[in-house]
């Protein structure tokens, strides 16, 4: 199953009380009780490959795709192919 959706901002999704992160979880768990092979999931494992992500000092930062490409660091660049990869 692919699903594609549109977010207005990153945070939205990434942040821990991001409005689209919460709605989403809260789908998921509903989506779950119509498709068994999906319970033993949690949506966290799900959402961890919506987006590129770099390491950082203190863990993992999403990478906001909307950022101008003379802006990103290489860094940057492999890391969101390698995140359209996964998802396709």
């Amino acid at each position: 199953m692919l699903s594609l959706f549109f977010i207005d901002r990153v945070a939205n999704f990434t942040d821990a009380k991001g409005m689209i992160k919460v709605i989403f979880d809260e789908e998921f768990e509903e989506l779950k009780k119509a498709y068994p092979h999906f319970k033993d999931l949690r949506p966290e494992e799900v959402r961890r490959h919506y987006f590129a992500k770099k390491k950082t000092a203190v863990g993992e930062e999403a990478i906001d795709t909307h950022i101008e490409d003379e802006a990103k660091t290489v860094a940057d660049k492999e890391a969101e192919k390698a995140a359209f990869e996964l998802i396709m």
